[in-house]
């Protein structure tokens, strides 16, 4: 105990340089990936794609979700971790101890992430199996939204938070050396950390972990109600405006902003689907055959254009595609379609993820000519 009280006697160690990487490498990924339109790639809503065995979905997105919690998560507990950077400097090897103090935190966040992860897969299955519930996306959001709301004026809560919001007596009662004492030191201090935040980490969950408005948001929130002078009315306020964003999605998606998950205009005079869509389309002196199947949420389909110009197949351009859930909030996802027969732009992917509207932009450009776009909003069902 003799280095935790000298530890406090001097100025706190900075926080390693290690971990101030870690999170911006995190956050960069994040903004790469929303950028780029590769959010997708950063996200799970529930659905393993046929071909995809359930143990390699939950790697991938435990991969995404440890990168979200250092972007979100590790900035609320640099006070811990600066002190237990002064108080471990004078163990032998200390940077064992120090890397199992992470190992343990992240432990368990990356617990709460299977069985978030698990929990959503039953939902959506159970969202199969009832159509009016899967024409209505929001329903899960704003229940969720309710959730995180209500959760903030919980005990539990404040209790959890008031172990976070001071370090130093927590870091004192539990201090011991060695790696195995480190490992158990950064489990407990993370499941205090899970049991203020899960709430608002769930929000997160359900939106995706790339979009960047919620990623801000909610980690300013967390910072700010640990290590902020008026945490404990900040988390009251926010817990206000999600009760009352989840009774506009509810009462009727359209009132709640964009930015908050309600529903996005996308003009677009052409409405597709439910079911297989074969359609020609005739935009700015092209001539688009356009096909997707099976067209059904979570299926691994096929989407491929057709294009011609004045009578002739158009070979050689860059085709892209961007799909946008209109419904809820979740990152726009942009893919190629290589060519892959003449005049033919193809791919397959279950890049579609949830039942309701979606708006696809098609991006085509031969050559030296000016880009065109087709714009359509298609309907899915489970």
């Amino acid at each position: 105990m003799t280095a935790v009280a000298a530890a406090f006697e001097r100025r706190p160690g900075r926080v390693p340089r290690l971990v101030l990487f870690a999170i911006a490498a995190a956050w960069l990924l994040a903004v790469a990936a929303d950028q780029t339109g590769r959010a997708g790639a950063l996200h799970n809503h529930g659905a393993v794609p046929r071909g995809t065995s359930l143990w390699a979905a939950l790697l991938l997105f435990l991969l995404a979700w440890q990168a979200m919690v250092v972007a979100m998560m590790l900035p609320s507990s640099l006070p811990l971790i600066g002190l237990f950077q002064s108080a471990s400097a004078r163990q032998e090897h200390a940077w064992r101890a120090r890397g199992a103090f992470l190992s343990g935190y992240a432990a368990v966040w990356a617990g709460f992430g299977a069985v978030a992860f698990f929990g959503d897969v039953g939902l959506h299955h159970a969202v199969d199996r009832v159509p009016s519930l899967a024409e209505r996306p929001w329903l899960v959001a704003g229940a969720v939204l309710a959730l995180a709301g209500v959760f903030q004026f919980s005990d539990l809560k404040e209790r959890c938070l008031s172990k976070c919001r001071h370090p130093a007596p927590y870091l004192l009662a539990h201090y011991h050396r060695g790696p195995k004492a480190g490992f158990r030191l950064g489990f407990g201090h993370g499941v205090f950390c899970l049991g203020c935040c899960w709430a608002l980490m769930l929000v997160m969950f359900a939106s995706g972990v790339a979009v960047l408005w919620w990623m801000a948001a909610l980690t300013a929130l967390m910072v700010y109600e640990k290590v902020g002078r008026h945490g404990e009315a900040t988390a009251r306020v926010a817990g206000v405006a999600l009760v009352a964003a989840a009774v506009l999605l509810f009462a009727h998606p359209a009132w709640l902003p964009t930015a908050l998950g309600g529903s996005k205009e996308f003009p677009a005079e052409l409405r597709i689907g439910p079911g297989p869509v074969t359609r020609v389309l005739h935009v700015n002196g092209y001539e688009v055959k356009l096909r997707i199947t099976e067209n059904r949420a979570s299926r691994l389909g096929i989407v491929s254009l057709h294009a011609y110009r004045d009578g002739q197949l158009i070979n050689g351009a860059n085709v892209r595609t961007t799909f946008e859930m209109l419904d809820m909030a979740m990152a726009d996802v942009t893919t190629r379609l290589p060519q892959t027969a003449p005049g033919t732009y193809s791919a397959s992917g279950p890049a579609l993820a949830m039942p309701g509207r979606w708006g696809l932009r098609f991006e085509i450009k031969a050559g030296h000519a000016r880009s065109r776009t087709l714009d359509v909003v298609d309907e899915l069902r489970p």
